[in-house]
């Protein structure tokens, strides 16, 4: 999992969403050991399930979904703060993305068409219209390294999801199969340098996520990002109309500026 495409539209910008803990089974080595593990280690029927997946919603030209979604934030005063909100998202492959979120803290809607980034915060009545290249994948690499934007649970809606997935991945292991609202699912558990993640993906002939929880051991107070998957849709019949951006009335155009690289803040 590529964790700095994870750090989902809920702190870096006003459409910046943060998108598993594992009680790992007896097989998974000390913590010291995998720290230093360069080459991923993954048992075959974890990486067989993951890319099971990440083929299913490759070959999807185009689909929907919903997720419910809840974090943890540090507050001032030291306590983990449980927040949360939904997400409706849309693709339409090779260059169609509109993801809403609406939650605790913030309403904001990302829309990307042909070459274009449209952003909105719903509540504050601010948007902006923001250049890039025209294929999703390349949108959203643009997007995050030239501004610092990433766009909502965005692993799951590129080209290839289980590339994204495992790219930081030092150790993989098979949970169980386990039921998620009576639906049967396969749990399984990964760990990265700066996180731990667990998913679980439905099992049968469409294997999609069903949930997906991420540990954050290396930030203050370990806070947790949970994700539940709903509805997913894979003959959603979304028209070409559907990602057309008209400006609601009272509504103010700001330009997003593109974040300072390290070696220009240290200059």
């Amino acid at each position: 999992m590529n964790m700095r495409k994870l750090i989902l539209f809920l702190r870096l910008s006003i459409i910046i969403i943060i998108l598993s803990p594992s009680a790992f089974a007896e097989t998974v080595s000390t913590p010291s050991t995998l720290d230093t593990v360069d080459i991923p280690k993954i048992d075959n029927r974890s990486d067989r399930i993951l890319r099971q997946m990440g083929e299913y919603l490759s070959n999807s030209e185009e689909f929907s979904f919903k997720a419910q979604i809840s974090y943890d934030t540090l507050s001032d005063s030291g306590h983990i703060i449980q927040y949360g909100g939904k997400i409706d998202a849309f693709v339409l492959r090779p260059n169609k993305l509109l993801a809403e979120f609406e939650g605790d803290e913030r309403h904001t809607r990302i829309l990307l068409s042909n070459g274009q980034l449209r952003m909105m915060d719903l509540r504050k009545r601010l948007y902006s219209i923001t250049a890039t290249l025209p294929h999703i994948d390349e949108a959203l690499d643009t997007l995050f390294e030239t501004y610092g934007i990433s766009v909502p649970i965005s692993d799951f809606v590129y080209s290839n999801p289980y590339e994204i997935l495992v790219e930081k991945v030092r150790f993989g292991t098979f949970v169980g199969v386990h039921e998620i609202q009576n639906v049967r699912t396969f749990h399984l558990a990964f760990r990265q340098k700066e996180i731990d993640w667990q998913i679980w993906i439905k099992a049968g002939p469409t294997p999609v996520p069903l949930k997906l929880v991420i540990d954050y051991k290396k930030e203050p107070g370990s806070p947790r990002y949970s994700v539940r998957f709903l509805n997913w849709d894979f003959a959603p019949r979304i028209s070409t109309h559907f990602f057309e951006f008209h400006p609601p009335i009272d509504t103010t155009e700001i330009s997003v500026l593109p974040v300072l690289k390290q070696e220009q803040v240290n200059d």
